[in-house]
């Protein structure tokens, strides 16, 4: 038994799809190149979903708009976030250790808490 592999051509010469024994066992899709969304760059998309030429353009674009959409968010609530730093306890005037002596690190407390309010 001779299994035959044929290619389907269309009008244009482009592969259309596979089959073997006169039965299609694959279709081929052949898109148009369009340019890279990232650098702009033509490529010739595997799928009519593909945006990228490649995975690095991908990776930097997805980076790009992560970007973006920390600072839209930033910007959004740049208020709220003004107000929580300034009203959090810990703003860096206690430090990150504690003093050796007691007696000062009670005072810098102290005055930290008098600070936002809090005695």
């Amino acid at each position: 038994m001779d299994v035959q592999t044929k290619f389907h051509v269309n009008k244009n010469n482009k592969i259309t799809g596979i089959s073997k024994d006169d039965k299609i066992i694959k279709r081929l899709y052949v898109y148009q190149p369009k340019p890279c969304q990232a650098c702009g760059k033509l490529f010739n998309p595997m799928s009519s979903a593909q945006k990228y030429c490649c995975a690095d353009c991908r990776q930097y674009s997805d980076q790009e708009h992560g970007r973006e959409r920390i600072r839209r968010w930033r910007k959004k609530y740049k208020e709220v976030l003004s107000w929580f730093t300034y009203t959090t306890l810990g703003t860096g005037n206690l430090g990150e250790h504690m003093l050796d002596d007691p007696l000062e690190e009670e005072k810098k407390v102290h005055n930290e808490m008098k600070k936002y309010g809090l005695l």
